[in-house]
Order: C-alpha cells, then sequence, then structure tokens
C-alpha cells in the first residue's frame, strides 16, 4: 500500500510541472525549438494558476466534480498522460511539443507529462506549473 501511495505522490509531482510531448494524447504542436523560449506572463488572470498554485477549491453544491469553466479561478476540467517508467523522467531526450530538451538532467531533474487542450492552450501551456486532483475514487493516482 505504501508502494501505491509512492507512486501516486510521484505521478502527482509529475503533473505539477506540465511539459507537454509532440504526439502525445493527441496534442499537436510546432516543430520542436531547439532551446526553450521564456514566455511572458498572461495579461489576465489564467484559470489554471502558475507558481504557486491555489488553494484547492470547494466544489459547488450539485457540481458532480466541483470543476468549473475555469473563469472563477476554479478546477478546470482536463487531462493529462505520465509517459516514462513509473520512477523516472521518461524516454531520453524527452523534447516535446514545447520543445524542452533533457529535462530528466540536472537542474531540472524534471518528470514529464502531456496535458490535452485546457493545459496545452497551443503551446502557451509550455512550461507552467498545475495543481491536480483526481475526481473518481477509483483512479490510480
Amino acid at each position: 500500500m505504501a508502494a501505491t501511495s509512492s507512486s501516486s505522490y510521484a505521478v502527482a509531482v509529475a503533473l505539477l510541472c506540465l511539459l507537454a510531448a509532440d504526439g502525445c494524447c493527441g496534442c499537436p504542436g510546432p516543430a520542436p525549438a531547439p532551446t526553450p523560449r521564456p514566455r511572458p506572463a498572461p495579461a489576465t488572470p489564467s484559470p489554471v494558476a502558475v507558481t504557486p498554485p491555489p488553494a484547492p477549491a470547494t466544489p459547488s453544491p450539485g457540481s458532480g466534480s466541483g470543476s468549473t469553466n475555469g473563469s472563477s479561478g476554479g478546477w478546470l476540467d482536463a487531462r493529462a498522460t505520465w509517459y516514462g517508467a513509473p520512477d523516472g523522467a521518461g524516454p531520453d531526450d524527452n523534447g516535446g511539443a514545447c520543445g524542452f530538451k533533457n529535462v530528466n538532467l540536472p537542474p531540472f531533474n524534471a518528470m514529464t507529462s502531456c496535458g490535452n487542450e485546457p493545459l496545452f492552450k497551443d503551446g502557451k501551456g509550455c512550461g507552467s506549473c498545475y495543481q491536480i486532483r483526481c475526481v473518481g475514487k477509483a483512479h490510480p493516482a
């Protein structure tokens, strides 16, 4: 049971720093850039927070998943897929659609996941951090 909790925690931590991967979960993206480019901060608040993540929103009564459209800063329905070994950083040179390379090496030592359109945002979500929660009790993470 402790191994499952540890594995679940590792998956949750990996999803916090989303780096969209080319071809993963149907995320089309531009050709990978040779190096990551810093992105300017959005002019308006994003429905999914960049560091630090927001405090968990309280689901409204009658709301099955507690998700919102994100306009009030609440939870946003999205999906992310982990790839690679359960305790590893994914495949070597995991640049993906965002163009980040070698994030499994210092100083990043990051794990990589792929988010669908509400997270990827046509590339604008690259490098963002997200607070996540699983909505199904039977969900393995």
